[in-house]
């Protein structure tokens, strides 16, 4: 009897099936930038007795996807928990770090919309937890090259990611395109806002 091989899938061919389940949800998406096989998504709560990092029920492959639309570009968790898919748009305002310390994490904050325009804004802060560090390492040096990407585009009327809507111009224009990728050190931020 022939031992069974397993079956074999090309990468453009798995590349066109992300694409199209991200497709699916938010029809603006055109192009997936990167990928990590699996992350868990952790938020850090500042307040109260239970303050410190807690689990979200989200965890799946990782994509950051190119959009036609405002936001230009969405970091999207494909939830294999639950049906909710974790979706943030990476704007000039999202910040992002990864500490030596808190190894295999990517942290990021950003500004919360229902406080935008206060004299105290608050922040959101999450972690990505990655199994594979090659991945992690691979995820912050794109994000940073997409946050410096923003730099010059308009910020999306709230921050956090709006509900899918119909393309309403099928054949939309073209993204911009981030600029080509330099190697340099992700910046410093502080994942907790300053009182």
């Amino acid at each position: 009897m022939a031992s069974q091989q397993p079956l074999q899938v090309s990468q453009d061919h798995a590349d066109a099936a992300n694409l199209k389940a991200l497709k699916r949800d938010d029809p603006a998406v055109v192009r997936v930038l990167g990928k990590a096989a699996h992350c868990v998504v952790y938020r850090f709560t500042g307040s109260g007795k239970d303050k410190g990092w807690v689990r979200n029920d989200v965890e799946g492959p990782l994509f950051v996807a190119q959009r036609s639309g405002n936001p230009a570009f969405r970091l999207i968790v494909l939830n294999r928990v639950s049906p909710t898919r974790f979706e943030i748009d990476v704007t000039r305002n999202f910040q992002v770090q990864s500490v030596q310390s808190m190894d295999p994490y990517i942290m990021f904050r950003l500004r919360d919309a229902t406080t935008a325009g206060t004299m105290q804004p608050s922040y959101k802060v999450y972690g990505l937890w990655f199994h594979d560090k090659r991945e992690r390492e691979d995820m912050l040096q794109l994000l940073n090259h997409v946050v410096k990407a923003c730099a010059n585009l308009p910020l999306p009327e709230r921050s956090a990611a709006p509900a899918p809507t119909p393309n309403p111009n099928p054949t939309p224009a073209p993204p911009p395109t981030p600029p080509p990728m330099e190697a340099a050190s992700p910046r410093e931020v502080n994942p907790t806002p300053n009182p």
